[in-house]
């Protein structure tokens, strides 16, 4: 079977080939609603509706800063206002071959749904967007890197901007890519190795466990004690 990398696999991996074998090759363990999911759900969508509807944004909740977020979606519209095309749960896809693909291409090799992606095709300028709630939890950047080099071949941009939304403590965290240079910098290569790591890892069938801060909340924690990993 053919497997297609996502952003959240490739963070699944790093943190763990066990666990990321048991969430997208196995499906050993399947996707459940939770309370902090749903807030963070509806937080998206408020924010995405206030950036395409063009509405005020207003959230009535203790935890996230708003004057923070405001910012961000006032961020947002500014770009649109000089031209340019705003998306929100975009779908986007990437060939093996650097190339751009559809999302549910056969011959898509890399996908992602990005919750914010702006795209001024006059300018060549892509700016890419990540909401998220809680505490900054993906420091190697994974999840927004592979997002922007998908987003690059979707696009073909000469700039990239991508940031994360920490919208509860109010702190944006992101770089920016010069294509094609930085295809061949030190910011890429890392995703790229990675991608190929996994090909080997489902080729060989071998997916090791690797401890982690989140292991006691893995439903593979028994397995890992029994196995002495």
């Amino acid at each position: 079977m053919r497997y297609i990398h996502s952003p959240s696999s490739l963070m699944e991996f790093d943190k763990c080939p066990r666990s990321f074998q048991a969430k997208y090759i196995t499906n050993e363990i399947r996707w459940k609603p939770s309370a902090v999911k749903s807030r963070g759900t509806w937080i998206h969508e408020k924010i995405q509706r206030s950036i395409m509807a063009g509405v005020p944004l207003d959230i009535a909740d203790d935890k996230i800063c708003m004057d923070y977020t405001r910012s961000r979606v006032e961020y947002v519209k500014s770009l649109v206002s000089t031209g340019g095309t705003v998306y929100t749960e975009m779908k986007i896809g990437m060939g093996a071959g650097f190339c751009k693909a559809e999302y549910y291409d056969e011959n898509t090799y890399m996908r992602a749904r990005s919750d914010i992606v702006y795209y001024n095709k006059d300018t060549g300028y892509l700016y890419v967007a990540d909401i998220k709630t809680g505490r900054n939890w993906d420091a190697k950047h994974i999840q927004l890197l592979s997002t922007a080099l998908i987003g690059a071949a979707y696009f073909n941009p000469t700039k990239v901007d991508y940031e994360y939304w920490y919208v509860d403590s109010g702190e944006t965290v992101g770089d920016s890519l010069m294509l094609p240079r930085d295809l061949f910098t030190y910011k890429i290569p890392p995703v790229v190795t990675m991608v190929l790591e996994i090909d080997r890892t489902i080729k060989c069938g071998i997916f090791s466990s690797r401890r982690n801060a989140l292991c006691k909340y893995c439903e593979l924690l028994q397995e890992c004690v029994d196995t002495g990993e």
